[in-house]
């Protein structure tokens, strides 16, 4: 397959040969070549990136995948409770859910798609552990809520009985 700027030579000379047909026969083959959608591997790219870049990419690359297995975690499970209550449920909300749900799938069947065990398993530990902290983030915030409202509800108390004394 020709790439783009050999096209592109090729279609400059036609036109200054005045051939219009064989240019827009070329102009056709360029736009076909720049609408494909080509699935380059990020470690092609990186090769042509500055050494700072490359470590900030390969660490959010690592982050991707994870993010997406913990969506389609959370929006799987979002949608089995709702579902629970009314199986043909169709709020705004299932839509988006269902979205995220199929895009991170996609994303996570890459690493499956490696065919390495032994990476896989490694992923879904680290997935599992990141999860883990996650509920911990939001079971810590709920305690402190809980902590807050109690602190709150007793200075109102003590405030009340200071001023019927």
């Amino acid at each position: 397959m020709q790439n783009i700027k050999e096209l592109e030579r090729k279609w400059r000379k036609a036109v200054n040969k005045k051939n219009f047909s064989l240019a827009a026969n070329i102009q056709n083959q360029i736009d076909m070549l720049k609408n494909m959608r080509v699935n380059q591997p990020v470690r092609d790219i990186m090769k042509e990136m500055p050494a700072e870049d490359v470590k900030q990419a390969s660490k959010l690359c690592r982050k991707i995948p994870v993010y997406a297995d913990l969506l389609q975690t959370v929006a799987v499970e979002l949608q089995s409770v709702l579902r629970k209550t009314d199986p043909s449920i169709k709020l705004l909300l299932m839509e988006h859910i269902d979205s995220i749900r199929k895009n991170s799938n996609a994303i996570v069947s890459i690493i499956s798609s490696l065919n390495d065990d032994e990476f896989s398993e490694s992923f879904c530990q680290l997935s599992d552990r990141i999860n883990l902290i996650v509920d911990n983030v939001f079971h810590e915030q709920e305690a402190l809520l809980k902590i807050s409202r109690k602190t709150q509800q007793e200075n109102q108390n003590t405030s009340y009985y200071q001023l019927n004394k």
